[in-house]
């Protein structure tokens, strides 16, 4: 099965009067499903993809290189929210085959904590802006 593919564009000045020309910044091809959400980190040089295959790609936008592929949920990838110092992502999973919040090490690619048992599929997740963690 082909990966699915996301792609980041960028509306140039140029433009702007028309919406329907952008400019490829990265295409990136590494899920097996839908990408249900993605996030930049607050340095700006990481983007974390959450997807229906259950995993999270971390691609690095300076090498232009995929990181790290995060596998721990047993449902697609809801939400993503990054630690402000760009050091922890948490994630949440879609379907209630998971039901779990899982906070990474992005620096390890490593599970830090789960959350789970909230009896429902969680739909979004958000690290407060005044903790690193």
């Amino acid at each position: 099965e082909a990966p699915e593919t996301q792609k980041l564009l960028d509306l140039d000045d140029r433009s702007r009067a028309q919406a329907d020309k952008f400019s490829l910044i990265v295409d990136v091809a590494v899920h097996k499903g839908p990408v249900y959400t993605s996030r930049f980190s607050p340095c700006g040089a990481l983007l974390a993809s959450g997807s229906g295959d259950c995993r999270i790609s971390i691609y690095d936008m300076n090498q232009r290189a995929v990181r790290h592929m995060l596998e721990a949920h047993t449902a697609g990838i809801s939400d993503l929210s990054w630690a402000t110092d760009s050091a922890a992502l948490i994630s949440a999973s879609l379907e209630r085959g998971d039901r779990a919040v899982i906070l990474w090490d992005v620096a390890t690619a490593q599970v830090s904590r789960t959350f789970s048992g909230q009896g429902a599929c969680m739909l979004a997740v958000q690290f407060t802006p005044n903790d690193p963690n």
